[in-house]
């Protein structure tokens, strides 16, 4: 009888049910040799222990096995006073202790998932530590490829300040040229308005007005040469602007690739960062 009473103390109190002392007893036992000889002691042993481990959390720290085999009423009542007093204190405790349970649900909950946002974190950041290393060589292409640029840019910038300034001097033979074809233009007329006052005035001596004049033609046909050679300079001057004007419109529409390019790629790299994270 008395058995019984500590046994429903144990299965209300500790949840421990005569089947889980069943299996312990038959789990010790069964290597053993005439293991029949043997299951009552260990049963009752496994009983005690766990009796007086209820009782100790009971505040009862003398609990024998013999209060289990010869119980004293005075011992037995008393011990039934505190398995009473556990019972309500337990009952007390039971609403708190649900929520410390449920909170540590949530905290051990709370746990996993920031250990999962870390590992992802971790995976997303390998990912971006490999991807910079795969993009490592293009990066450093293109870093070359940006360099070469920028060098030929330097150099057409150059050749272009070297073919302004020929241009400056071509500008100015052209404004002197134009300039004597004025100067020759004028003389021309003046010789010609002075010829032809000649010739009115002088009808002797043919063969030396004729000497003259093939030597003004002569002169004129000169001053034509140096007149055509400057017409000459001048269009290759104009192709030389045609040139230079293409060579800027070249130059800007590389830069705008290049600027392109470069800007395309940090963008897909900042999206693919995003979505990493």
């Amino acid at each position: 009888m008395v058995q019984k009473v500590y046994l429903a103390f144990l299965d209300t109190l500790a949840g421990t049910m005569q089947e889980m002392l069943e299996k312990q007893r038959d789990s010790l036992c069964e290597p053993l040799e005439c293991k029949e000889i043997y299951e009552d002691g260990v049963a009752w042993l496994l009983f005690f222990r766990e009796v007086r481990t209820m009782m100790e959390a009971a505040t009862v720290h003398d609990f024998h096995l013999q209060d289990l085999t010869r119980p004293t009423p005075k011992r037995f009542k008393r011990h039934m006073s505190a398995l009473v007093n556990f019972f309500r204190f337990r009952s007390d405790r039971l609403a708190e202790f649900d929520e410390l349970v449920l909170e540590t649900e949530d905290l051990e909950n709370r746990r996993i998932e920031l250990e999962d946002g870390i590992e992802q974190a971790r995976s997303a950041i390998e990912k971006i530590v490999s991807q910079r290393k795969s993009d490592e060589p293009r990066v450093k292409q293109l870093q070359e490829e940006n360099l070469a640029h920028s060098d030929r840019l330097l150099d057409m910038k150059k050749e272009q300040s070297r073919l302004l300034a020929e241009v400056d001097a071509l500008k100015g033979e052209k404004t002197d040229a134009i300039q004597k074809q004025t100067d020759v233009q004028y003389q021309l007329q003046i010789v010609s308005t002075e010829l032809t006052k000649l010739q009115a005035r002088i009808v002797t001596r043919p063969d030396d007005i004729k000497r003259d004049v093939r030597d003004m033609q002569v002169q004129v046909q000169g001053e034509r040469v140096s007149l055509g050679e400057s017409e000459r300079k001048a269009r290759e001057l104009s192709a030389k602007m045609d040139v230079l004007t293409q060579l800027d419109a070249d130059i800007a529409a590389s830069m705008a690739h290049i600027h392109t390019s470069t800007r395309r790629k940090c963008i897909g790299l900042s999206n693919w960062i995003a979505k990493s994270n």
